[in-house]
């Protein structure tokens, strides 16, 4: 509130929303870790540990535990659906066999008075994905790892598609209500091609990148960075409720 009133950082654009953002919030990484069973959370070299997390996940899951939260009478407001929803990182698809209605689940957790929450890790690629052999990916960059290019407008146009469905609330859109961004602290974008000069830069990238998930947002009345893993920065504050 004072670098509001010091003019350091713009006014937030969304007015509080009351308990229901401020209300703790249950997250199923942590479950999906003690159910898979797995030591290492982010290991991909040495067991797969990160893969039994994410294919513990599911939609029964998901729902089993919101019916507990609401049996139990526990003052959770918010479910965030971590990792695992999806296909391979990079790609971002949803994998039907584990969630087979995605729409149909947000529908019944908001009819049991809860925000849904979507995990997604906007530099992210993993070993398998498609991306991984497409246009939209740059690097190797920091720490040897090749991420996903937003300088590019191609990439651009193809995130938009994904950030509708996942707002969305026509048919085949999953009408979530935010998403918490992960593993953007660790990326740094590559120094030999300019595509989009607007977009050059770690901050800037960070910055128009947060704008536009919160432009897309809003055209579905969302607030929509709601918990974020990303370097603190005054500029990118106008755009998250949450950080964690």
């Amino acid at each position: 509130q004072a670098m509001i009133e010091d003019g350091i950082i713009p006014q937030k654009k969304y007015p509080p929303e009351g308990s229901r953002w401020q209300s703790p919030s249950y997250c199923t990484w942590g479950d999906q870790m003690a159910i898979s069973g797995a030591l290492n959370q982010q290991d991909q070299a040495k067991g797969n540990s990160l893969q039994k997390i994410k294919n513990v996940l599911t939609q029964e899951m998901v729902l089993a535990a919101a019916e507990k939260i609401k049996a139990n009478k526990l003052n959770i407001k918010t479910i965030i659906i971590d990792s695992g929803w999806h296909d391979f990182r990079g790609d971002w698809n949803l994998n039907t066999d584990k969630f087979p209605d995605m729409r149909g689940l947000t529908d019944k957790l908001h009819s049991m008075g809860f925000n849904v929450v979507l995990w997604w890790a906007p530099f992210l690629t993993e070993p398998g994905a498609e991306a991984l052999n497409s246009e939209r990916v740059a690097g190797p960059v920091k720490y040897d790892q090749i991420v996903i290019d937003y300088t590019k407008p191609e990439t651009r146009e193809w995130i938009l598609k994904k950030l509708h469905t996942w707002f969305g609330d026509g048919p085949e859109q999953w009408n979530v209500d935010a998403l918490k961004l992960d593993f953007m602290q660790d990326k740094v974008y590559p120094q030999k091609e300019i595509y989009d000069l607007d977009w050059y830069g770690e901050e800037r990238l960070f910055s128009k990148l947060l704008g536009m998930i919160d432009k897309v947002g809003g055209l579905y009345h969302k607030s929509p960075v709601c918990f974020s893993g990303i370097p603190y920065n005054p500029n990118f504050m106008q755009y998250v409720s949450i950080v964690s």
